[in-house]
């Protein structure tokens, strides 16, 4: 009984430090999303700490109005799509891919990394806009 005590501890302890360690990968992200002005720049952030939390095989990101495209990764067959807004500007729209199905898990990790990156990017078009004119 012992052990299994100790191994319930030890169990509990493991998953408090994973939470600890993504609320602190999900902070950094925050903090590195809104440090980033160039959107290919701001994109690869993204795209190696999102990773980080959930796998995915590829990310693309498309705003045809500002001309903008980016993609990381090698395209797979199953996919979560996402339409972004900002204070409800359309912002650009966002696909994740990878060979097996996402779980509902893993879609809301990356719907609550979304939070993190919408703002950013429509800032980001904005800086790319205003270097443009």
């Amino acid at each position: 009984m012992a052990s299994l005590l100790s191994h319930s501890a030890a169990a509990t302890n493991d998953s408090l430090y994973e939470g600890n360690a993504a609320a602190d990968r999900y902070s950094r992200l925050h903090h590195m999303l809104h440090a980033a002005f160039d959107i290919e720049n701001l994109m690869d952030v993204f795209y190696y700490e999102a990773q980080q939390l959930v796998h995915f095989d590829s990310v693309t990101f498309d705003n045809r109005h500002f001309d903008c495209h980016y993609q990381a990764g090698v395209h797979c067959r199953h996919s979560a799509h996402y339409r972004l807004f900002a204070n409800e500007d359309f912002v650009g729209d966002l696909r994740f891919t990878r060979a097996t199905p996402f779980d509902e898990g893993e879609l809301n990790i990356i719907e609550s990394l979304l939070t993190s990156l919408t703002l950013p990017i429509q800032d980001s078009l904005a800086y790319r806009d205003t270097l443009e004119a």
